[in-house]
């Protein structure tokens, strides 16, 4: 009955016949999946996912144009991109002698990647791969960009339009076609999406329409909950009324330096002529205009009559309205003050922490979604069993390594314990620093403890004593060399 009700849903929204469940069949046929693709394409047409949508230009131009807004993406895209990527494969055969497939650990998402990976490659089960075509592909996607600016532009897009786009040129190696360069396209340049029986994506480029199939282009996105088949959306369409808020303070406040075409104030005098008017205006200009004659006082006789037309930005709180613009944007992004500079309310230790949340809770998600996309899209090109996975962007937390190191000296060795400290190697630095500091052993099985009785003892903890207050017993004191 479930299946039946999916099947009809299925018909209803995209109108195609559903895929049949797995029980009825196991694997699906290339027919299938192609009507499973093709209404994935309908969907895509059936929320009006086609032409650039409206705005789109406009967001790419405040990242160009707004402080703010600049400031926060090109701060997460630049941090992002210098992650760098890191490729491996299973050393482990199955029967036949071919590398296994370790298609759960290519679906682990970060930190349940990297730690799978840390065990694994302990074990020998995997081992790194420091040379090869797709990690020369990621340092040099194209001959006009690096692997740092095409990773800026993917992580840039992504968060002011929610989606990016990359064309994989190939070239064939024996049969096989593998890629030859990448090509980062901006989401406003697609202007149509494959559709029914077209299985190509128009883009606009330079002012001519090029078609690029489907299976050529790789579409990255933040998924849009109103429409989960449709465009990406994130966080920079979510601040564009908030942009063109602060967009409007700003040329406001440009616009008071040139005077807006209106006075500051109207003086009026009460039945004064035109040639009276300009007389008093002369005379008034010419005793009070200028910056060493600031704060005169000025008399006069007679009715005279002063209206300001201007209002301060104090009295219109435009100052505060552009703070408070700035830190939306900021908080939508997930990025705290400290890491912009912003050091009003801050101190050491909430510098600290906004380094670590903003690299767990900004740059990881960002990292992890590209890697997923190239995992699944651009490494099997080369081998399907290769696992692609990135240097973790989270610092370490060195307070809780000192804390360790404090209580437990006797766990690092010597070169170990300096090089958390940033100095060089010694020859001697393999060794450990026992308990007492007096000591250092190649390890624990030569190291002899302090035998009771010799001023050394150790307590039930293994370390020394302190000693005992003397209790201000004068012999006591004699006894203990006490000086006073």
């Amino acid at each position: 009955m479930v299946q039946k009700a999916f099947m009809g849903f299925w018909d209803k929204l995209f109108g195609k016949s559903a895929p049949r469940s797995f029980e009825e069949s196991p694997a699906w046929t290339q027919f299938e999946q192609k009507n499973l693709a093709q209404a994935a394409r309908n969907a895509q047409l059936f929320v009006g996912g086609n032409a650039p949508r409206r705005g789109d230009r406009d967001l790419i131009r405040a990242y160009r144009q707004s402080p703010m807004f600049h400031s926060a993406v090109s701060k997460v895209a630049g941090n992002a991109a210098q992650v760098p990527f890191r490729l491996y494969a299973p050393t482990e055969k199955n029967t036949s002698g071919r590398r296994i497939h370790m298609k759960r650990v290519q679906a682990l998402s970060r930190r349940y990647r990297q730690k799978e990976l840390h065990l694994r490659l302990d074990k020998d089960q995997i081992e790194e791969i420091t040379d090869h075509p797709f990690l020369d592909l990621m340092d040099r996607p194209n001959p006009q960009m690096t692997g740092r600016m095409f990773l800026y532009l993917l992580y840039g897009w992504l968060d002011v339009l929610g989606e990016g786009f990359v064309i994989i040129e190939s070239k064939l190696r024996g049969r096989k076609a593998v890629p030859k360069a990448m090509w980062p396209i901006p989401p406003h340049w697609i202007v149509q999406f494959p559709q029914g029986e077209r299985n190509y994506y128009e883009v606009m480029m330079g002012g001519k329409t090029i078609r690029v199939n489907e299976n050529d282009m790789v579409w990255l996105r933040h998924p849009d909950l109103e429409f989960p088949y449709s465009r990406g959306t994130a966080g920079g369409r979510a601040v564009a009324d908030d942009l063109d808020i602060d967009e409007r303070a700003a040329i406001h406040i440009n616009g008071f330096f040139y005077n807006r075409a209106l006075p500051d104030m109207i003086v009026s005098v009460p039945e004064a002529d035109d040639d009276q008017l300009a007389a008093a205006r002369e005379k008034w200009e010419h005793e009070n205009q200028g910056f060493n004659r600031s704060y005169r006082t000025a008399w006069v006789s007679g009715e005279v009559t002063v209206e300001r037309l201007d209002t301060s930005f104090n009295d219109m709180e435009i100052i505060e309205l552009r703070r408070y613009s700035r830190d939306l944007v900021y908080q939508t992004f997930g990025i705290s003050p400290e890491m912009l500079g912003i050091l009003e309310d801050s101190n050491r230790a909430t510098i600290s922490e906004a380094r670590y949340l903003f690299s767990e809770n900004v740059l990881t998600p960002r990292i992890d979604l590209v890697c997923t996309e190239l995992q699944r899209t651009v490494v099997p090109m080369y081998d399907k069993r290769l696992i692609l996975s990135y240097d973790d962007p989270v610092p370490d937390d060195n307070e809780f390594r000192f804390k360790v190191l404090r209580d437990f000296p006797h766990i690092a060795s010597i070169n170990e314990a300096r090089a958390l400290a940033s100095l060089p190697e010694r020859d001697d630095g393999d060794r450990f620093l026992v308990e007492d500091g007096n000591q250092m052993v190649e390890s624990f099985v030569d190291y002899e403890a302090p035998e009771r009785g010799n001023g050394n003892e150790l307590d039930d903890n293994g370390r020394v004593p302190e000693e005992p207050e003397l209790g201000g017993d004068p012999a006591q004191e004699r006894e203990a060399g006490t000086v006073h």
